[in-house]
């Protein structure tokens, strides 16, 4: 939400720095409440990308001079999509926790 925010505010009005920042609010607001996990967080992963490459603008060079957190925040969100919400999540609430049921007996190999 922060680097949105600061996207939002120190960038050169225009329509796609206006969109890229509204998909990284909106995305990285999904992911704080767990709403739509595995969609926010590839959404907050490429619109982290994308400001982090966006780098024709003087106000954004702060943001895109090292590439590094933006890959530490993209793994981050695509580790998040691939775990999906937590137990206390809207996701959760909505459609089921996920449960996996591990027993004792071992697989039969059919033939």
């Amino acid at each position: 939400m922060v680097q949105a925010g600061w996207y939002l505010t120190h960038t050169e009005p225009g329509v796609a720095a206006w969109m890229l920042g509204g998909v990284a609010l909106v995305c990285s607001a999904g992911l704080a409440v767990g709403l739509l996990t595995p969609g926010a967080a590839m959404g907050a992963s490429v619109s982290t990308v994308a400001i982090a490459a966006a780098c024709a603008s003087p106000f954004v060079a702060e943001l895109a001079t090292d590439w590094r957190p933006a890959a530490f925040v993209a793994a981050d969100a695509i580790a998040i999509a691939m775990l999906g919400p937590g137990a206390h999540s809207i996701d959760a609430t909505l459609f089921g926790r996920r449960e996996i049921v591990v027993t004792d007996e071992p697989r039969r190999r059919t033939p």
